[in-house]
């Protein structure tokens, strides 16, 4: 796996499975994730992770998801973004998306009172089919303790993004390459505006 250091955490390029099963018991605060399947990492992700496991799914598969899982998740959130995107004649556009919580702490966040939350759709697309605004990051990252943030399928790198902005280390993971490079852009760009 290729590996680029940045300030506060690390970038890898390679297989996300891998890296989880190398990492430490309880080694970082708060996973968040928006895998394309992958149910059968569960047990691993909860095993590094310390804090809240966030998982964000997929609406067309909620229900299958669900049957998937070795655990069911603590809670179900739902995202629905307050502007929908324009369709783009592959996909079906959808008014909801549910993110899936395990280890949910006792207390919840002032940030997020309810357990919908609204947020416009990602401004910046990168022409990346699953790019999510970094403000939803921001207030699901509110729920974990401080520390280390991992995002074992970063994409553009939107949860990592906010996770910078709060002040915590990341650890992010793509096997794409062009993605990991998109990714650390944007951290480069964040950091510059600090």
């Amino acid at each position: 796996m290729k590996r680029w250091p940045i300030d506060g955490g690390a970038i890898w390029c390679g297989d996300a499975v891998e890296l989880i099963r190398e990492l430490k018991t309880d080694s970082v605060a708060c996973t968040v994730m928006d895998p394309p399947d992958y149910q059968e990492l569960l047990f691993d992700v909860l095993r590094v992770t310390d804090g809240p496991v966030i998982w964000l799914g997929r609406v067309g598969q909620s229900f299958a998801d669900l049957r998937k899982f070795d655990r069911a998740p603590d809670r179900v959130l739902v995202w629905v973004p307050d502007e929908m995107p324009p369709p783009n004649g592959v996909t079906m556009v959808y008014r909801w998306h549910p993110i899936y919580v395990w280890q949910m702490p006792q207390v919840t966040s002032p940030k997020m009172p309810a357990d919908v939350l609204r947020h416009p759709c990602a401004t910046e697309r990168f022409d990346h089919p699953g790019v999510k605004p970094v403000e939803l990051f921001e207030d699901l990252l509110t729920l974990a303790p401080d520390g280390p943030v991992l995002d074992p399928f970063m994409g553009t790198g939107s949860s990592l993004v906010a996770a910078r902005r709060l002040g915590r280390p990341v650890i992010g993971c793509d096997h794409e390459e062009h993605w990991c490079e998109v990714a650390r852009g944007r951290l480069e760009c964040h950091a510059a505006t600090v």
